[in-house]
């Protein structure tokens, strides 16, 4: 491959870095995170995010019979854990 050609796959991966990034600033504070969305969030099993949240550790909110964690309380959650 030629210096042209990889510096158009650069610039391609590049503007998709920036989409990457431009998502993660938009705004999260109203959004509700499932229990294995929660555990990939905080790089944990399912279970222990289970464990968490009945320990009292982690708070969450219930609709319905449905667990949701909101990303202000993991975030806060992560930094106590360190």
């Amino acid at each position: 491959m030629d210096l042209l050609g990889k510096f158009e796959i650069l610039m391609e991966e590049l503007a998709e870095l920036k989409n990457s990034i431009n998502a993660i600033k938009a705004p999260v504070h109203n959004q509700l995170l499932t229990p294995e969305d929660a555990a990939a969030f905080l790089g944990v099993s399912k279970k222990s995010v289970y464990n968490y949240r009945k320990s009292g550790k982690l708070n969450y909110l219930e609709f319905a019979g449905s667990i949701r964690f909101t990303i202000e309380d993991l975030m806060e959650f992560a930094s106590s854990e360190k």
